[in-house]
């Protein structure tokens, strides 16, 4: 059936632009101009233009030249996986093909304005360490599975000087020793799919030239790569599931085979170096990563590692001088108690990647300088399902209320995509103290059973003393999302549904955003209900917080927001250009909110951008980021603002409706100047307009502002290709 989507559009740019008018957030004069996207996924230096480009990825890396010269050098990178050779084909777990794709990088070092051709930093596509069968009890039998890289996280802030690290996975075993295991999907008819490897590409000089490192040679399936970059270096951690991975249930908002559903026995994996031994001459490599968790008890009948409970989507904060990993693992209790716990870990970065405890058949796990042994804090309530826990730092504690780290995650009753709320707790560094760090389970608010002087690892499962029976003398935590307060369980209303929750926190401020509907079934399985992005606001280190605003005010219910960002100025280095604190920038994207039942696939309409310099009291009219571009989808928006906070950069990913062709866009937002409509022009004007009068000329020159965009998006221009 043919889509046709303008009048969609027409009503959400006017829904969009008209947000001054509606109500919610405080929108005032537009005060960033952005410029014509331009596609960075052009032809690379060898190969040629796939038109497959996925997951884009933007770093702003500022250094100055050489010590004491006072010459500073502003560097973007983006990232991005695409198809070099259109005859290179990979599958995947429901045997759908596509062309194999690698990792490509470009440069700019004028602000934007010009980018260096694309390079291929990986060349797996040529390559193949693995056949495997495409269409199981099919006739084509073992086929050649090309080396397919997985979606690039990409880390380098202001603060890692010319240092930058890029993690992936790849279906390519570089080291051709055999342990490359293949899983066989019977869901789908048989399908064989080869284990995916991490690897870790670093750079020493702003990106001109790269270094790939192995991590894992494919004996476990390798996902959910992450990475976390501070001045003194970076860390790393992924999953890796033994018996490979798993598709997923289709339940929740996303395309299923992330790695949220994982086997049993799947463990956390982590790395790290500091960027001083990155820089010396005689750096090689990353150490070999070790297993953070003990998830591997035993073996099963097929002699595939095993073990009752399974870890994912591990997330990493460097504090200070002591690493955060936070997780989701499976309760592993008993048929009856599905759904998962969130733990984390704290222990030395970068002086011990190493581990301290010996499990099953005299295997390693458990960090060194982790003192719950590999086991982690509950952070969650034990008698619900929580998962997708972000971690919110900072370096250096708010200065009156120590705040250090933020916990937010998704936590509701219900498993396999029932409705959630958004739980915060906060953790405080306690001057009055001296054995407070701000990461013990003793400093957070609210309160964690845990103590950090405990003998570990405690007993698991239902017996007295174990670690679920302590977590169940957590405090509740705070929940952001309910209507019915800050102090509401999460079931007091089993209609509202939250998601997508982001946020930043700068010195004693932590702002909060996550998407929500008052009615997650109507959302979810008709029309008539619509996913906002709200966000929430505290000054005191989340003691308090202000009412939630609703950002996007969409009323048009056929329309749903997604994948939405908070992004805050970065510290500065060049003392000419300070960091705006209490500047940031939002943005979001939408999409056709369909039935979900008969839904074959997303469909991306558009991202919107914002920004606000008075920490979110108001914000700017939002703009659309691809302004006069038509019959395309928009979709996962990267932004990375300047330390000033008067420009933002931004990539997304953009889908030509008549091809198919998928693309990596640019655009910077630069500042213009808007009249200030409190104040007339300084003429001998006595028409008798009063103050009152300019207001509503504001108004309306605001509605000129939305018609003239909707002219642009529906009149259009030439289409892409």
């Amino acid at each position: 059936m043919k889509r046709t989507w303008s009048t969609i559009t027409r009503r959400l740019t006017l829904a969009a632009l008209g947000l001054a008018l509606v109500g919610g957030a405080v929108f005032a004069a537009l005060q960033l101009s952005l410029s014509t996207p331009v596609e960075l996924s052009v032809t690379p230096t060898t190969g040629s233009d796939g038109g497959n480009a996925y997951k884009g990825k933007l770093l702003y890396l500022e250094y100055e030249t050489a010590p004491a010269s006072g010459t500073y050098e502003k560097v973007l990178i983006s990232v991005y996986g695409d198809s070099p050779d259109t005859s290179k084909y990979v599958w995947g777990y429901d045997g759908e093909q596509r062309l194999a794709r690698d990792i490509f990088v470009t440069r700019s070092t004028d602000h934007g304005a010009t980018w260096s051709q694309p390079v291929n930093l990986t060349n797996h596509t040529g390559l193949s360490s693995s056949t495997a069968d495409p269409d199981g009890v099919g006739p084509l039998g073992q086929t050649t599975f090309w080396g397919d890289c997985d979606k690039p996280t990409v880390i380098g802030t202001s603060q890692t000087g010319k240092n930058a690290v890029i993690i992936f996975g790849s279906s390519y075993n570089a080291l051709l020793n055999g342990n490359q295991n293949t899983v066989t999907y019977p869901e789908f008819g048989g399908v064989e799919v080869p284990f995916y490897c991490t690897y870790i590409l670093w750079t020493k000089d702003a990106g001109l030239t790269w270094t790939l490192q192995q991590m894992s040679d494919g004996e476990r399936d390798s996902k959910q790569q992450t990475a976390f970059g501070t001045g003194a270096g970076f860390a790393f951690s992924w999953q890796e599931d033994p018996h490979g991975l798993q598709p997923g249930q289709a339940e929740g908002p996303g395309d299923g085979g992330s790695g949220a559903k994982a086997s049993q026995g799947t463990d956390i994996w982590y790395t790290a170096a500091t960027r001083t031994a990155m820089n010396g001459a005689g750096f090689t490599g990353f150490p070999s990563g070790v297993r953070v968790t003990n998830n591997f008890t035993s073996r099963d009948q097929d002699n595939i590692e095993y073990g009752p409970e399974r870890s994912s989507r591990c997330n990493l904060a460097i504090v200070g001088q002591t690493v955060v990993l936070a997780y989701e693992e499976t309760k592993g209790l008993d048929q009856f108690d599905t759904g998962k716990y969130i733990r984390y870990h704290t222990h030395t970065p970068f002086s011990t990647v190493a581990t301290s405890e010996v499990g099953f058949e005299s295997h390693a796990y458990g960090l060194t300088g982790d003192v719950t042994k590999g086991q982690g804090w509950i952070v969650s309530d034990p008698l619900e399902n929580a998962r997708r826990v972000r971690i919110l730092s900072q370096g250096t504690p708010g200065s009156t209320t120590g705040l250090t780290l933020a916990f937010l995650y998704r936590q509701g009753l219900y498993d396999a995509g029932g409705p959630s709320d958004i739980m915060v707790r906060t953790a405080h560094k306690n001057t009055a103290d001296m054995n407070s760090t701000g990461l013990r389970p003793e400093d957070f608010t609210p309160s964690l059973a845990f103590s950090s002087t405990g003998t570990y690892p405690l007993p698991t499962g239902l017996t007295t003393g174990s670690d679920r029976e302590i977590a169940t003398g957590n405090a509740l935590a705070l929940n952001l999302s309910s209507r019915l307060g800050l102090t509401a369980d999460t079931d007091d209303d089993n209609l509202e549904n939250a998601l997508a929750h982001r946020g930043e926190m700068d010195g004693d401020e932590i702002i909060i955003g996550y998407s929500w509907t008052d009615d997650g079934m109507l959302a979810r399985y008709t029309d008539l209900r619509n996913f906002n992005f709200f966000i929430r606001r505290s000054f005191d280190g989340g003691a308090t917080w202000d009412a939630p605003r609703n950002l996007t005010n969409i009323t048009d219910t056929k329309i749903s927001v997604r994948e939405p960002r908070i992004v805050k100025t970065p510290k500065n280095v060049d003392p000419s250009t300070p960091q705006a604190n209490g500047t940031f920038f939002v943005a979001w994207g939408t999409e056709v909110n369909q039935y979900e039942h008969l839904a074959t696939k997303l469909i991306n309409l558009d991202i919107y951008i914002t920004r606000t310099t008075n920490d979110g009291l108001t914000f700017e009219t939002p703009q659309l980021l691809s302004t006069g571009v038509i019959d395309t989808e928009d979709e996962e928006s990267q932004l990375r603002p300047e330390p000033e906070g008067e420009v933002v950069h931004a990539v997304w990913m953009d889908t030509v409706t008549a091809t198919g062709a998928t693309n990596v866009m640019y655009s910077n937002g630069v500042p213009i100047t808007v009249p200030d409509p409190a104040k007339d022009d300084g003429g001998d004007d006595d028409s008798g307009c009063s103050t009152g009068g300019s207001g509503n000329s504001w108004m309306l020159m605001l509605g000129l502002l939305a018609l003239g965009a909707l002219a642009v998006r529906v009149g259009g221009r030439a289409r892409r290709s």
